[in-house]
C-alpha cells in the first residue's frame, strides 16, 4: 500500500510540475515515469483488475479474447458430436469413460480463456483445469482395462509375460529395473499410478491456494527455505508417476490392442499431462526471476507469464482436441468384450466380440442336435440300455458339422461322434402310447421312411 501511496503522489508532483514549466518540464516527466515503472515493476505479486488489464493489452486483448473463445467454441462443438457419436455407436460401457476424456480438452481452453479475461482467477482456473484433467486421466485407464475386458482377462491374454518397468521418462535409462511376471498385483500397481493424479493434483493445488491466501509462499520461487519447492517436488513427483503409468501401459499393451489405435491414444494422453504440469512449473519459475517483460504500471511479469502460458495452452489444446477427436470417432469400441478368461485365448479376443462373457459363445450340443433336420435324439445317459449307443452310430456325423473345441465340452457326445459306419443310419424314439417303438430309417438323399 505505501508503493502506491508513493506512486499516486509522484504522478501528482509530476502534473503540478509539468504544467508549471510546460516543455521544459519533459526530462523530468520522463525520469519520474521511470521511477514509476522501477516501483511497479518490483511489485510483482500485484494483479491488475479486468478493466485494467484489458485497458493497458488495447486491441491485442480483444484479438486474444477473440480467438481463446473461437476455439472453445469449436472444440465444445466437436465435444458434442463425439457424445452423440459414442452414444449411438459405441458399447455402453465405454460411453461415460469416452465422453469424460472428449471433454477435458475443450474445459481447459475455456478455463484458460476465463484466465485471460480475468487475471486475478488464474490459480483457480489452472487448479479446475488440472484436477479435470486428472480425472480424465483415470477414465482412460479405466477404458485400457475394458478395451481387453477385465483385469482377469488381461492377466490370461498376457500370461507368460513380464511388465517391462524401464521406460520412460525417467526410467529409460535403467536397464537394472526387475521385469515382474504379469500379474493381479503389478498390474494394480501401475494403474494405481495413474488412479492417484486427481487426488494428488487436487491436494496440491488446494495447498496452493491456501499458502497463497495467507501470502505464505511466493510462485517460482525455488530458494529451499521457501515451500513452494518441496510442493512442486510433491507434484513434479505425482505428474511424472502418471506419465511413467501410461507408458509402462503402452508398452504392456503392445501386440494387444493395435485394433484401438491404442498407442496413438496414449501419445495423446501423456502429452496432455506434461504440457499441463511441466510447462506451467517452467513459466512460473521463468516468471519469478524476472525472464518475463514488465508493462507499467499494470502487468507486471507474472501477470505477462499468464498472458504467454493461457495463450499457449490454447494452441495446445486445440491441437491435442482435434486429434483425440478423431482418435475416437469410429468404430472400435462398438462392441464390448468378454470379462472371463476362457481356458483357450480364441475364447477371448480383442474387439471382434460382441459377447460379455466367455460362456455365451459355446452353443449347447443338445439343443444343436434336436433342431438338425428335424430329428430329435433323445438324453444319452451311458448307464442306460434302452438306446444303446451302437443304434446311433453315424447319425450325428451325417447331419451337421461340431466344432470339436465344442463338442469335446460334452464326453457323451465326443464318445457318439468316434462312432461312424456306413451302415443304415438308425434311432429308436418311443412312441405315444409308450409300450412300443418305432425305427426311424435315414439314408442318403432320402427323406423320411418307416418300417
Amino acid at each position: 500500500m505505501e508503493r502506491y501511496m508513493i506512486i499516486v503522489a509522484m504522478i501528482a508532483v509530476r502534473d503540478f510540475i509539468s504544467n508549471a514549466l510546460g516543455g521544459s518540464a519533459h526530462n523530468i516527466t520522463m525520469g519520474t515515469n521511470a521511477i514509476i515503472a522501477s516501483v511497479i515493476k518490483c511489485n510483482n505479486s500485484y494483479v491488475p483488475t479486468t478493466t485494467e488489464y484489458l485497458n493497458v493489452l488495447g486491441p491485442y486483448g480483444t484479438l486474444l479474447l477473440s480467438i481463446g473463445g473461437l476455439i472453445t467454441v469449436i472444440l465444445y462443438l466437436l465435444f458434442f458430436d463425439q457424445v452423440y457419436f459414442t452414444t449411438v455407436h459405441a458399447h455402453p460401457v465405454y460411453r461415460r469413460h469416452i465422453s469424460w476424456i472428449a471433454s477435458v480438452y475443450p474445459f481447459m481452453t475455456l478455463m484458460s480463456v476465463v484466465s485471460v479475461a480475468v487475471p486475478r482467477a488464474h490459480n483457480i482456473c489452472t487448479a479446475a483445469k488440472v484436477t479435470y484433467m486428472s480425472v480424465g486421466i483415470s477414465h482412460f485407464t479405466d477404458l485400457t482395462v475394458l478395451m481387453f475386458g477385465s483385469e482377469e482377462v488381461m492377466i490370461a491374454k498376457t500370461e507368460g509375460e513380464r511388465l517391462k518397468l524401464n521406460v520412460g521418462p525417467l526410467c529409460c535409462c535403467c536397464s537394472c529395473l526387475p521385469s515382474p511376471p504379469v500379474g493381479r498385483f503389478p498390474l494394480r500397481v501401475v494403474m494405481f499410478l495413474s488412479s492417484q493424479l486427481p487426488f494428488t493434483q487436487a491436494a496440491y493445488y488446494l495447498a496452493v491456494l491456501i499458502l497463497l491466501s495467507a501470502d505464505n509462499i511466493t510462485i517460482g520461487n525455488v530458494n529451499p527455505s521457501g515451500l513452494y519447492l518441496w510442493l512442486n517436488l510433491f507434484n513434479f513427483a505425482s505428474f511424472t508417476s502418471g506419465v511413467y503409468s501410461l507408458q509402462i501401459l503402452t508398452r504392456f499393451s503392445k501386440g494387444h490392442l493395435e485394433s484401438y489405435g491404442y498407442r496413438k491414444k496414449s501419445i495423446s494422453m501423456r502429452t496432455l499431462v506434461l504440457v499441463t504440469n511441466l510447462q506451467s512449473l517452467i513459466f512460473n519459475i521463468m516468471a519469478n526471476y524476472n525472464a518475463f517483460p514488465c508493462i507499467p504500471p499494470y502487468i507486471p511479469p507474472q501477470v505477462y507469464k499468464q498472458t504467454v502460458e493461457n495463450l499457449v495452452y490454447i494452441l495446445e489444446m486445440m491441437v491435442l482436441g482435434t486429434f483425440t477427436f478423431w482418435q475416437y470417432r469410429n468404430d472400435q469400441f462398438q462392441h464390448a468384450n468378454p470379462v472371463e478368461a476362457c481356458s483357450s485365448p480364441q475364447h477371448h479376443p480383442i474387439a471382434n466380440s460382441a459377447s460379455t462373457s466367455c460362456n455365451s459363445s459355446h452353443t449347447s450340443v443338445r439343443s444343436t442336435l434336436n433342431t438338425a433336420e428335424g430329428i430329435k435324439i433323445p438324453t444319452i445317459n451311458a448307464n442306460d440300455n434302452t438306446y444303446p449307443t451302437s443304434d446311433l452310430n453315424g447319425i450325428v456325423p451325417s447331419l451337421i458339422t461340431i466344432p470339436i473345441s465344442d463338442s469335446t465340452s460334452s464326453p457323451a457326445v465326443a464318445n457318439h461322434l468316434s462312432l461312424r459306419s456306413s451302415g443304415s443310419r438308425k434311432q429308436r424314439e418311443p412312441s405315444d402310447s409308450g409300450d412300443a417303438s418305432r425305427t426311424i430309417i435315414r439314408q442318403p438323399g432320402a427323406r423320411q421312411s418307416e418300417n
